[in-house]
């Protein structure tokens, strides 16, 4: 709603603030539904294309479903954060502090063993598929008998994997000055493992939000050339595992 108002104002239309409603309003017409695909399909979607809004409103949906009093992005944090406490200690005791669903902040924080042993966690998990399921490559032939789908079956090869005796699953963040890789990884030698990769420089991320003229050229420049070199390590590191663990 509020963004909505923000581009009619654009155009010249003058709303008025958007407010929280219980319910519709008396006599109101239902003129259209759209239902959300199945969560399954929607998370590989997700894990596949980054898209920042889905992972704010699939984990806003997972706090109200913790809390159904949870309001804001925060208060979803907060209750998902309460989960993983009760749920994998381990995590939030290696180091968990998120301000939303997505990360995309520069006052998130999560550790390398944090990401870690939620791997672990998730390594252990499977899902039905919904009927609509169809296995993309990759992903094993155990989701297209119509048995449950292992989460990390859903880890994707980065674009730079062409060989394809090397079984590599990740997701990434990147944000500039920050760049992470999780995932696993099978090595030539047979050898499984799971992996998470961080490069940041938090004195860089700091003094790049702070800068007002961090939109304009020379910043920008300067970030991404930082942004690249994280990448090409990151791509090095990996293709060392793989030939060598």
């Amino acid at each position: 709603a509020a963004m909505l108002r923000a581009y009619a104002a654009r155009a010249g239309v003058a709303l008025p603030p958007p407010e929280a409603a219980k319910g519709p309003p008396a006599g109101a017409t239902e003129i259209a539904v759209h239902e959300s695909r199945p969560l399954l399909l929607a998370v590989r979607d997700l894990l596949d294309y980054s898209n920042n809004l889905s992972a704010e409103l699939i984990g806003l949906a997972t706090a109200r479903a913790l809390n159904p009093k949870t309001r804001t992005l925060a208060e979803g944090a907060a209750a998902v954060r309460a989960w993983l406490d009760r749920t994998v200690p381990a995590v939030t005791r290696a180091g968990w502090q998120t301000v939303n669903q997505s990360g995309l902040s520069g006052r998130t924080r999560a550790t390398p063993r944090a990401l870690l042993e939620l791997l672990r966690f998730a390594s252990g998990r499977s899902y039905a598929p919904p009927p609509e399921w169809q296995a993309q490559e990759g992903e094993g032939k155990a989701s297209q008998a119509g048995e449950p789908v292992p989460f990390l079956a859903l880890l994707r090869p980065p674009s730079w994997v062409e060989d394809r005796d090397t079984e590599l699953g990740g997701k990434s963040g990147t944000m500039y000055y920050a760049r992470g890789q999780a995932g696993v990884l099978t090595a030539a030698s047979g050898r499984r493992v799971l992996f998470v990769l961080m490069h940041t420089d938090l004195a860089a991320r700091g003094a790049y939000e702070a800068n007002p003229a961090r939109f304009r050229a020379p910043v920008q420049i300067r970030a991404r050339a930082w942004l690249a070199r994280a990448k090409r390590l990151e791509q090095q590191i990996l293709e060392y595992w793989a030939a060598s663990l």
